[in-house]
């Protein structure tokens, strides 16, 4: 199966969301595709600045995603938490 199922914690938004992705997608378009489903969600464009300076942290794993790696070959598993800081 190419997808996996992880808790995205948001807090600038103080929720968390259920998002299924690929595991083959890359972090850094992960996150786009993530912050638009959110901003969607929650109809407010002004949620997360658009400088591009965010990432993605595992709790599991214990640090941030390297932006330029799949979800897959940072070691994201289906379950896992993932914060966006």
């Amino acid at each position: 199966m190419d997808k996996i199922i992880v808790e995205i914690r948001c807090p600038a938004s103080a929720k968390s969301y259920e998002f299924r992705i690929s595991k083959r997608l890359l972090v850094s378009e992960g996150i786009e595709k993530i912050i638009s489903e959110i901003r969607g969600f929650e109809q407010n464009e002004r949620i997360f600045s658009r400088d591009g300076g965010l990432s993605i942290f595992c709790g599991r794993l214990g640090s941030i995603l390297n932006a330029g790696m799949t979800f897959a070959e940072n070691g994201v598993k289906s379950g896992d938490m993932l914060m966006i800081i």
